[in-house]
């Protein structure tokens, strides 16, 4: 559902950079090419290529895709934890 109060909402920089950060190497360990990757979840890679270079942070139906994908915690992939145990 679309919130409102979220709109124009700027994402914080270092989440940006976290998020870049442990995405791709997410998708380096699992030896994965960003068009493979774009492909698995359904994105464009123009999208994911901006994700992957920290222009922008995916939406949050995209980020519980990528964690539920690499098995990953939400609050780790942002940089919340150091724990990539999901609960």
């Amino acid at each position: 559902m679309y919130d409102r109060r979220m709109a124009g909402v700027k994402t914080d920089p270092e989440v940006v950079k976290a998020f870049a950060e442990r995405f791709n190497a997410l998708r380096e360990a699992a030896g994965l090419g960003r068009s493979d990757l774009a492909y698995d979840l359904r994105v464009p890679y123009t999208q994911l290529h901006q994700w992957s270079s920290g222009k922008n942070c995916p939406s949050m139906h995209y980020l519980v895709k990528i964690a539920d994908y690499f098995d990953v915690s939400l609050d780790w992939l942002v940089g919340r934890s150091d724990d990539r145990t999901r609960r």
